[in-house]
């Protein structure tokens, strides 16, 4: 009787460990494609990103935020919206920028 309760303990903890380890490795692949969103930006780019995704919505807003100069800011956003990362759209009669929902 001793041996079923244990090969029932043993069973059990065979099952808790693969059922962690499945859960670790879906939240590593979804840390993973985290990180390949910004694959091929420089810091540069990735700080005017950042910038945007925190509300920066004009050129003025990126500068700001970044600290960087603005032609530089400019240069980035230009990069960031061939790339596809984000879009100039119109609010409110004023042209601004937002991260695309579908960016890479």
């Amino acid at each position: 009787m001793n041996w079923i309760l244990i090969a029932f303990d043993v069973s059990l903890g065979i099952i808790a460990f693969f059922v962690t380890k499945d859960l670790l490795d879906r939240r590593n692949k979804k840390v993973q494609t985290d990180v390949v969103v910004t694959e091929g930006l420089s810091e540069r780019d990735t700080k005017v990103l950042d910038a945007i995704k925190q509300g920066a919505k004009n050129l003025s807003e990126v500068v700001k935020v970044t600290g960087l100069p603005k032609s530089t800011a400019y240069r980035a956003v230009q990069k960031l919206m061939k790339e596809g990362y984000i879009a100039l759209r119109k609010e409110n009669g004023e042209y601004v920028y937002s991260v695309k929902e579908d960016s890479k």
